[in-house]
């Protein structure tokens, strides 16, 4: 017996890179798994069609020639992950996986719209409201702004923004704010 999958548009989460050094080429071949919309700018593009990865979506402040069939060029105001979030979220896009070298400002304000998973300085980050929970090996990092944070359970705190969980297990985190936190992990 065999077993169907139909793709609907935008079901995969798009990845929206910004840096491509943000993960590992493995790992970045598992995100593009189920050919989801793969956005870029400018500074990325080039690497990315170099690895045979065809872009979709490319942001760019000027008139580009013709990079690859298909792929559509999209005016670039403004942050580009800022920009290109707003794009995915005007086009029905419900999750993206993103790679940068930063963390912009308002990401935070986005997630309500989009599910979002961000790739930065080998750790991985995602947005959530009111309580985190997850089941983690013991010793493994958990960064989180200490400010945000009402209580918590199977972690120690390690350092300012950081936490290391106590035991193999559920970790649990509580927070003292209606708005998205952002919460990292060592990849």
């Amino acid at each position: 017996m065999s077993s169907h999958h139909v793709i609907r548009e935008n079901q995969e989460p798009a990845v929206l890179v910004q840096d491509f050094s943000a993960l590992d080429l493995e790992s970045f071949g598992q995100l593009l798994e189920w050919s989801p919309t793969v956005v870029t700018n400018e500074d990325s593009v080039d690497i990315l069609l170099a690895e045979g990865i065809k872009v979709d979506i490319l942001f760019a402040d000027h008139e580009l020639p013709p990079l690859q069939e298909h792929t559509k060029v999209v005016p670039q105001e403004g942050d580009f992950l800022e920009v290109a979030l707003r794009y995915l979220i005007d086009h029905n896009h419900k999750a993206v996986n993103i790679l940068s070298s930063y963390i912009p400002t308002n990401i935070g304000l986005l997630a309500k719209d989009i599910n979002i998973v961000l790739f930065f300085q080998s750790k991985r980050f995602v947005f959530v409201r009111h309580t985190y929970e997850k089941w983690k090996p013991k010793g493994e990092f958990v960064y989180i702004d200490d400010s945000l944070v009402k209580s918590f359970q199977g972690l120690a705190h390690n350092s300012k923004g950081t936490f290391v969980t106590t035991n193999d297990g559920f970790i649990q985190l509580e927070f003292n704010t209606e708005e998205f936190v952002l919460i990292g992990e060592d990849i």
